[in-house]
């Protein structure tokens, strides 16, 4: 015997819940000009970081 599959649609009427924003934001690196997405106050990408320290 087989299943059938029977459209059903949700019959719930909670209204969409809205995505907060992700803090995320688009810089460019003052040092190498490398263009990336951070959510840290400084504007020096992970590379130059690392290679400053």
């Amino acid at each position: 015997m087989r299943k059938k599959m029977v459209g059903i649609r949700c019959q719930c009427t909670d209204p969409v819940v809205e995505r907060k924003d992700s803090g995320m934001r688009t810089v460019m690196c003052p040092i190498c000009g490398r263009i990336y997405r951070t959510d840290r106050k400084d504007d020096v990408c992970f590379s130059c970081r690392k290679g400053k320290s």
